[in-house]
């Protein structure tokens, strides 16, 4: 059975994959979906309740709830995924050789790991806070240091046991070039591990991007974002508590989504895990 046969006998990694589907459409053709400017300001609107033209009420300073959650979905999540994606390709690319060459290649690009990983992910994100300044591309940026060497760590580790298979051998006594390799007999073998690392770390990231955001270190006013929404309605969350609702469910969603779709693909492309859908319906029958 293939991978996305599995996938699709999953209800809740399919309901995961069409409401996040639905979170990137949504967040690329914003001005489509959102009724308001998120960034107009109206205070004789200052924290009206829900109406047809605002849907979730106004904030304090009499935007648009609706809106602003809307366009928050890019810095949130599309540049999230963005910076992810960039991340990933380092990983891999450095994956592949260090997994391929071995020897000295791979002592090297090891060791640089090893330095990055020696450092918090933290410290290294106020770092380049402290250096550049707030704003979320500082963030994004500290994200992609901190994070590639993990992504290389673990594409090394598979590359390592799919390049001593037969078939690799037979490639390369058959003249096969390096490149071909690598794209044509390795680099699909460990799609799964590049996949369910990924979507893994969507959930942390956008966690991240979030509490930095909280903080006041990511997204600057005007420009929405759900961690930058949370700040702003904590000054007021005893007066007007339903304000950090929105923000708050959209962050938890998309993260537990991303989450809950990580392990199906992982139980899904790995024959050794059994899915996630037959472990539920063994749970069921006990029961």
């Amino acid at each position: 059975m293939s991978a996305w046969k599995k996938l699709k006998q999953d209800r809740l990694a399919m309901c995961c994959l069409v409401f996040l589907s639905s979170v990137v459409l949504v967040g690329i053709f914003a001005p489509f979906f959102a009724p308001n400017n998120p960034v107009a300001v109206d205070t004789s609107l200052r924290f009206a309740g829900p109406s047809f033209q605002y849907p979730l009420g106004n904030d304090q300073l009499g935007r648009c709830v609706l809106s602003r959650l809307i366009y928050a979905i890019r810095p949130s999540v599309l540049l999230v995924l963005f910076a992810l994606s960039i991340t990933v390709m380092i990983g891999t690319v450095l994956g592949l050789i260090s997994g391929y060459y071995k020897g000295r290649v791979d002592n090297v690009i090891m060791r640089l790991c090893d330095v990055m990983l020696s450092f918090p992910s933290e410290v290294i994100t106020l770092a380049i806070i402290g250096i550049f300044g707030v704003g979320l591309q500082n963030i994004l940026l500290a994200c992609i240091l901190t994070k590639w060497a993990w992504f290389t760590r673990v594409i090394r580790t598979a590359v390592m046991q799919f390049s001593e298979q037969n078939y690799v051998q037979f490639a390369k006594a058959a003249g096969c070039s390096t490149f071909h390799v690598l794209t044509h007999h390795i680099l699909p073998m460990t799609l799964s591990e590049i996949a369910v690392i990924f979507s893994s770390s969507v959930c942390s990231l956008i966690l991240q991007i979030s509490g930095f955001s909280f903080l006041g270190l990511g997204m600057q006013a005007p420009t929405p974002e759900w961690g930058m929404m949370l700040n702003e309605a904590k000054d007021v969350m005893l007066s007007y508590p339903t304000l950090m609702l929105p923000p708050g469910i959209a962050v938890m969603l998309v993260s537990a989504s991303f989450g809950f779709l990580g392990d199906s693909l992982r139980d899904a492309m790995d024959p050794k895990h059994e899915p996630a859908v037959t472990k539920r319906k063994k749970i069921r029958s006990t029961v």
